[in-house]
């Protein structure tokens, strides 16, 4: 019997026959031979080997090239399901590690359209940080915290902005209960002192995810935020007069601020504090 390549027809000399072992079916249409064959798997024939899978010449000789194709195509997706089954990271987990984002409602302390907020607490995975991450907050909105457009216009000798509590670039919102107005000077001691640190952390969470996908748990941040004390460093006398009529002991000083580690089950998705930092981690903030 001459070998036939998938998809190439058999070439045969005019009026003569092919040889034919006996008992060998003609080959026809996908999925019909001659003679009554019972329902079987795609790919095996019974009565040849128990049933056992034919080598792919064999199954075209007997059953076509239409059906040799579904059966590879068939055993390619089998292929692929049990490779991704067998991928640690996502086997029995809730879900992938750059999904892992806000693991708790933030919590927002009094506030108002005009003031803006006091405090926050909230819980970031990982995913906040993943590579390519996009921008998950918001900027400050227009009707937001409205008491710095009243200092801006009146306490000019001063730059006045919408600070976010929770960073937006860490998925804070730019909304009253997130924003305080504040110095450009306090937003920078704030960035510097705090936020950068608490990126770092994040990073630290980010990385030993993508890295050690078959750990049992994802790490993450608990943050708090809190005003502190009432912004009056104001050397000349009018202007102090003005600033004290508006603020009225809104405007902040600085911030008290922390931040723990804490640990998500992949299996349960319960979370708890860990109670130092991982090793290798960046320390906490107290």
């Amino acid at each position: 019997m001459h070998e036939q390549v998938l998809g190439q027809a058999h070439r045969q000399v005019p009026g003569r026959m092919h040889a034919q072992a006996p008992g060998q079916a003609h080959a026809q249409e996908p999925g019909q031979m001659r003679g009554q064959v019972h329902a079987q798997p795609l790919g095996q024939v019974h009565g040849r080997g128990g049933g056992l899978p034919l080598p792919v010449g064999v199954l075209q000789r007997t059953a076509g090239n239409a059906a040799v194709a579904r059966v590879m195509a068939a055993r390619s997706a089998v292929q692929r399901t049990v490779d991704e089954d067998e991928r640690p990271a996502r086997l029995a987990t809730h879900g992938s590690w750059e999904r892992q984002k806000v693991w708790s409602r933030a919590s927002y302390g009094a506030h108002t359209p005009r003031t803006g907020g006091t405090s926050v607490k909230v819980t970031l995975g990982p995913g906040m940080r993943a590579p390519g991450s996009t921008y998950a907050g918001s900027r400050p909105r227009r009707d937001a915290c409205t008491i710095v457009d009243e200092l801006n216009a009146q306490c000019g000798w001063e730059r006045w902005i919408k600070g976010h509590l929770w960073n937006d670039n860490l998925g804070g919102p730019g909304v009253s209960e997130n924003l305080t107005p504040m110095t450009g000077r306090t937003n920078g001691r704030f960035n510097s002192d705090f936020e950068e640190p608490l990126k770092r952390m994040l990073d630290a969470c980010a990385s030993q995810a993508r890295s050690v996908p078959g750990h049992p748990v994802w790490y993450g941040v608990e943050f708090d935020v809190r005003k502190d004390g009432a912004f009056d460093d104001v050397p000349d006398p009018a202007d102090r007069a003005t600033f004290r009529k508006i603020s009225k002991g809104v405007v902040a000083e600085g911030f008290e601020y922390s931040a723990h580690y804490v640990e998500k089950d992949k299996a349960s998705g319960a979370t708890a504090r860990v109670g130092a930092a991982p090793r290798g981690f960046p320390a906490e903030i107290d």
